[in-house]
């Protein structure tokens, strides 16, 4: 599981360094034109690596 993390941490790297007209930071920056359903909305992968992000921020810092 902190493979998986970890790669995602590196991926999200890799798109954000990439040229701003680049296909993946238009794909990471698209926002439906439609409304969402009813109900809870559905976890985006950015919103999957932002948490983890943070998760890891505070481990960090609790064990310092």
């Amino acid at each position: 599981m902190v493979l998986l993390k970890k790669q995602r941490l590196n991926w999200l790297g890799h798109v954000e360094r990439l040229a701003e007209g680049n296909i993946g930071q238009k794909i990471k920056r698209w926002k439906p034109m439609s409304k969402r359903p009813i109900g809870r909305p559905k976890t985006r992968w950015e919103d999957d690596v932002l948490e983890e992000h943070k998760h890891t921020q505070l481990e960090e810092s609790s064990t310092e």
